[in-house]
This record gives C-alpha cells, sequence and structure tokens, in this order.
C-alpha cells in the first residue's frame, strides 16, 4: 500500500517570507561625523611684570671693558636685593664682548676698543614696583631697558574657566549642526585640547637714560589686560534618532 502524505508548506512559506522581509529591512544610517573647534577666552589684569635691563660699557681693551661693566652691574644687583627682588627673579639674558672698529672711506678700519655689555631679566611680582625699579636700576648704572612683559603668576583657575567657555561653545556648535541637517542625536566621539596662555603683553621701552640726568617721577607703566585661552577640537556623531549628549 502506498501512502501519500500532504506537505505544509503554507507554514513554511511564511517563514521564509518573514526571514526574507527581515534580512532586507534597510539598516540605521551610519551617523554623520563634524569636527569642530572652538576656543575660550578670558581677560585678566597682569599681576607681575619682566623688564629687560642691560648695561653697555665701552674702553679701550677687552679687560677694561669688562671691569668698568661688572663694576656698574655690582651696583644694579646691589640695588635690586635692596629693592628686596629675590635672587631667583633676576636671570641672566646675555653677556657679550666685541671690538669696535672705526671705518672712514675707504682706508683701513682702526681698532676704537671694546664694548662690553650685560644683560638680565627682573621679575617683579609687586606690579605697582614696576615703574620705581625701573628707576632704580636706571640710578644705578643701568644704561637700557629693552622691553616689559606682563603675564600672570597663577593660571590654572583661569585656564579652567576658558575650558568651560570653550566646551559650551563646541556643544552649541555641534547641536547647531545637527538641528540644521534634521538631526536629533549629538555624540560626542573624541576630545582634544590645545590650550594655551596668549604671549604676554609686551611693551617695547628702549629707555636709554643719562647719569647726570635729574631723576624724574615714577616712570607710569600700565598692565591692560593679557587674555588666557584654551582651544578645544571635539569629534561628534550626528544621527536621527537616540538620547543626545
Amino acid at each position: 500500500m502506498v501512502r501519500i502524505f500532504p506537505v505544509l508548506t503554507s507554514g513554511l512559506t511564511l517563514l521564509l517570507a518573514s526571514a526574507a522581509l527581515a534580512t532586507e529591512a534597510p539598516a540605521p544610517a551610519s551617523p554623520s561625523l563634524v569636527t569642530l573647534t572652538a576656543t575660550g577666552e578670558v581677560s585678566v589684569v597682569p599681576d607681575l611684570a619682566q623688564i629687560e635691563v642691560s648695561v653697555a660699557t665701552h674702553a679701550g681693551t677687552a679687560n677694561a671693558a669688562m671691569l668698568a661693566n661688572r663694576q656698574k652691574m655690582a651696583d644694579v644687583f646691589q640695588a635690586l636685593h635692596h629693592a628686596k627682588i629675590a635672587e631667583t627673579d633676576i636671570q641672566t639674558t646675555g653677556v657679550s664682548l666685541s671690538p669696535q672698529m672705526i671705518y672712514v672711506n675707504d682706508a683701513a678700519p682702526k681698532p676704537n676698543g671694546f664694548d662690553a655689555t650685560n644683560g638680565i631679566r627682573v621679575t617683579v611680582h609687586d606690579f605697582s614696583q614696576t615703574g620705581p625699579i625701573i628707576d632704580l636700576v636706571t640710578q644705578a648704572g643701568a644704561t637700557g631697558i629693552g622691553s616689559i612683559s606682563f603675564g600672570v603668576s597663577d593660571t590654572t583657575g583661569l585656564e579652567d574657566t576658558a575650558r568651560l567657555k570653550a566646551v559650551s561653545t563646541l556643544k552649541s556648535r555641534a547641536q547647531l549642526y545637527a538641528k540644521a541637517f534634521g538631526l536629533s542625536r549629538v555624540r560626542l566621539v573624541r576630545l582634544s585640547e590645545g590650550g594655551n596662555l596668549e604671549s604676554p603683553r609686551v611693551m617695547s621701552v628702549m629707555a636709554m637714560r643719562m647719569a647726570a640726568a635729574p631723576p624724574p617721577p615714577a616712570t607710569a607703566v600700565q598692565p591692560g589686560e593679557i587674555k588666557v585661552s584654551v582651544s578645544v577640537t571635539g569629534e561628534f556623531a550626528l544621527s536621527e534618532t537616540g538620547p543626545g549628549n
């Protein structure tokens, strides 16, 4: 006897169709990536100054030029110590000795002695004393004031404030881009920082004073403001759905 068994295909067909639909469903779109950079700035009044001071001397011989320079420089150091400037706030920036020549028409150059120069950088932590210190060193024998740079002794809190400003701007820009493209999800992928303290504000002085000149009133020095800035770069993934960051 031959038995015929019915083939049940309807359920199998339905399962296969469901599987096909599942595999053919479109995958979620890959998020768009955008890289943004923002800078936060904080303005602050400087609380310290650095003064470039130099002593130049001239003599017929190299030894005499250096000796005269050492004597004048010793007077400058003594004046600074009397003004309670710490040794750690006095730094030598250069010492030079060079022969001088006289050139007249086409004649051979003639020796004209030697020039010796000694330069130092003085850091003044009491900003109100910046002008008086300039006067003090020139009265003691300094022959040049090159420039004054202004700075801040502690920038930690200022940099943190600048960071928060930069991050806030960065987030706002990322959300703006997402909104502009009709996207609702903003996710931070990567963050990097490139912060910096703006170079100290430099005021050129280039002052040369004659020792015989009567001492003027204290030199006026205005600090103005400097900026502490931090730059932050973030990479964001922008997509259609999902909770924003």
